[in-house]
């Protein structure tokens, strides 16, 4: 247990930055029931954030709920910010931060860059992030994903139509995205050609028919 001050854990926080802002970032990982430490290296990075935008975790400083939420001018930073893991850009379309566009163009980014083997693993929470997509980045995103790879469409299209309806009869739509989601398939399909579309429709006929049995069931 350290027993420093307030004071003292600011300035630990100030004289690393001089030494080095990485070293500055990472402290708050290394003590992190330290809010105070935390405090400093989030206004650290905000009053510099071109010092530290070459480390992915240094974003978690830059943005905060608060600083989304406030429209920070330093936000515009992140456009040029190193990129960070599949899942913390996904998180920038959940109920953990506000929608804003400088941190959907920035997920969206990230999400750009992955291959579609990687691509392939978040499947769910990308189509979640619907939720949270009021401007329409996923949208546009997963439809772009779909057209990039036939794997990618089938899994996407897979998981889109589990997600219509909250009971397996299909009759209670998701309030939220059914809709939505129907739109997205349906223009995923209309892309479709050749032995792709021969083997959506196969594929679909099938998952019609099991789910008429398990309602049955």
């Amino acid at each position: 247990r350290h027993s420093f001050t307030e004071k003292q854990w600011r300035d630990i926080a100030n004289y690393s930055w001089e030494l080095s802002p990485t070293l500055a970032v990472y402290l708050p990982f290394r003590f992190r029931n330290c809010e105070t430490l935390r405090k400093e290296a989030t206004r650290l990075v905000s009053i510099n954030p071109d010092s530290v935008s070459h480390i992915p975790e240094a974003i978690n400083f830059l943005v905060t709920a608060t600083s989304v939420e406030m429209d920070v001018p330093e936000l515009s930073h992140i456009m040029t910010w190193e990129k960070v893991s599949p899942v913390l850009a996904l998180s920038y379309f959940s109920r953990l931060y506000p929608p804003h566009p400088l941190t959907a163009q920035f997920a969206i980014r990230v999400l750009r860059a992955q291959p579609s083997e990687v691509l392939l693993f978040y499947i769910p929470q990308i189509v979640q992030a619907l939720r949270y997509d009021p401007m329409g980045y996923v949208s546009e995103f997963i439809l772009w994903a779909a057209g990039k790879s036939q794997l990618l469409a089938h899994q996407l299209l897979w998981n889109m139509k589990t997600n219509i309806y909250h009971d397996e009869e299909a009759t209670m739509k998701d309030e939220f995205i059914g809709t939505k989601l129907e739109e997205m398939i349906e223009e995923i399909c209309k892309n479709l050609s050749g032995s792709a579309l021969s083997f959506y429709k196969r594929e679909f006929e099938f998952f019609g028919e099991i789910t008429n049995i398990s309602g049955i069931i």
